[in-house]
């Protein structure tokens, strides 16, 4: 059996470790407390910070998407202008073109009607007014076309047959080919009727031989009934020199 004073001892000792045991208990739940209240804390100021920053980007993203909006309204605005004054710029481009290929018409016409009123020529009966070449749809192959007129004041009908012959040189020789050897028609002759008052248009094809370069042209009418022939003579000078082959 103890004595009184260890018993006293005994119990003193039991409750100091109840009470640091407590006590321990205490610290570690308030301190437990303290982190978790601090933590919170923490936590909610930076999911503040986060959705300010976040709020923040996407005012910039939606100030970035209407930037380049704008931009592509811009520049789509551009593309339409510039398109419409490229196609304005062809467009008048093709009418001045196409005003200037008038007028050239125009005045060939005027220069051809004054050529056959002319009241000055000193020649009169008919007359081979112009001659021309351009270049046909095949290689070597060309269109020519030949105005007759009346000069003076005689406005009777003439008739009769043209000749053409073109003249030049094959393998170093002075060759000649009629209308007949030339044209792609075989049905063609060799002369042309020509029948008018005032002037008349002869036009066809020719296709020069290999190896024959033209170098002029001679128009001969004969007036039916046996009258007196004409003749004149034009240089071979295609319109379009860079497609007029001929044979060089």
């Amino acid at each position: 059996m103890l004595p009184g004073g260890s018993t006293e001892v005994l119990i003193l000792r039991r409750w100091t470790v109840r009470l640091a045991l407590l006590v321990t208990l205490f610290l570690v739940l308030a301190g437990g407390w303290l982190l978790y209240t601090w933590g919170g804390a923490h936590s909610r100021d930076a999911l503040t910070r986060l959705r300010l920053e976040r709020d923040t980007l996407q005012e910039r993203v939606q100030v970035l998407e209407q930037r380049n909006s704008e931009l592509q309204r811009q520049f789509a605005a551009a593309e339409r202008a510039r398109q419409i004054d490229q196609q304005a710029y062809t467009d008048y481009r093709r009418s001045r073109t196409e005003l200037e290929q008038t007028i050239s018409a125009l005045r060939e016409e005027l220069s051809f009607y004054r050529g056959i009123m002319a009241p000055e020529r000193e020649i009169e009966g008919i007359h081979a007014q112009d001659f021309g070449l351009t270049p046909g749809l095949g290689p070597r192959a060309y269109r020519f076309r030949l105005v007759m007129v009346q000069i003076g004041s005689n406005d009777q009908l003439v008739e009769g047959e043209i000749e053409l012959r073109v003249r030049g040189i094959r393998d170093g020789t002075a060759t000649a080919y009629d209308h007949a050897s030339l044209s792609p028609d075989p049905e063609a002759a060799a002369s042309i009727r020509y029948r008018y008052r005032y002037f008349q248009v002869i036009e066809g094809n020719w296709t020069l031989p290999e190896g024959f370069a033209a170098r002029e042209v001679e128009v001969r009418a004969q007036p039916r009934g046996g009258g007196e022939a004409h003749s004149w003579t034009f240089a071979w000078t295609p319109a379009t020199e860079e497609n007029a082959d001929v044979g060089e």
